[in-house]
């Protein structure tokens, strides 16, 4: 066991944050000149852009029927059908 004395006549010292404004924030200048040309870039096919906006149209379409669904207050949740999906995810 070993026990650390430290007088109680000289409480220890705990250093203080320099505070410098902007010193947490990062730089807005580029690391280097290249940094300051490059750009993101993402190419889609012609394939892959067809199969987006398909998409996004049948998504559309099913919140228009969930939307009409629930507005006639038809729509129904099975809870069994959640709690599967639920546990599936191993969210809990």
């Amino acid at each position: 066991m070993n026990i650390d004395r430290t007088s109680a006549a000289q409480p220890s010292r705990i250093p203080t944050p320099i505070n410098t404004p902007g010193a947490d924030a990062p730089s807005s200048a580029p690391a280097t000149p290249d940094d300051a040309t490059r750009r993101d870039r993402i190419d889609l096919s012609r394939a892959a852009r067809g199969l987006s906006q398909q998409s996004d149209a049948a998504r559309e379409a099913r919140i228009r029927e969930l939307r009409a669904q629930v507005e006639a207050g038809t729509y129904h949740v099975d809870p069994e059908s959640v709690a599967e999906q639920v546990m599936k995810s191993g969210d809990l």
